[in-house]
């Protein structure tokens, strides 16, 4: 099986396709998918998140990474994690201080990839 190195693959996409197919068919991965997250690739983080999301983890699985990636630097990956988070688990989302308000200040904030940005509504 063949690695996924940043910047080696800029279609990120392509992985979060197979874990839309596979959905909770996919749950085996969320180990790997979780630790993938870490990367410091913007685009392999975000989209180790996406598949992550289309395999349903258990909360215990879930919940730490939505929590530190609702505070990432990336405003898009910021934005999916933290709408999940407070839409999922908004008890938590609230006590860890992860608001629909906090999620929209985009400043000091890295941009990112168009296809993990929130719609924008005119």
């Amino acid at each position: 099986m063949e690695r996924i190195v940043p910047g080696q693959h800029p279609d990120c996409f392509m992985a979060e396709s197979g874990f839309a197919i596979l959905g909770e068919c996919g749950r085996p991965a969320v180990p790997a998918l979780a630790e993938i997250t870490k990367s410091k690739d913007n685009d392999i983080r975000a989209a180790a998140l996406e598949s992550l999301l289309h395999t349903n983890p258990d909360k215990d699985s879930l919940l730490p990474v939505l929590m530190r990636l609702s505070r990432d630097t990336n405003y898009g990956i910021r934005s999916v994690a933290g709408v999940h988070f407070i839409q999922r688990y908004s008890e938590d989302a609230a006590r860890a201080g992860i608001t629909e308000d906090y999620l929209e200040r985009r400043d000091t904030l890295l941009p990112c990839s168009p296809q993990y940005l929130p719609p924008t509504t005119n």
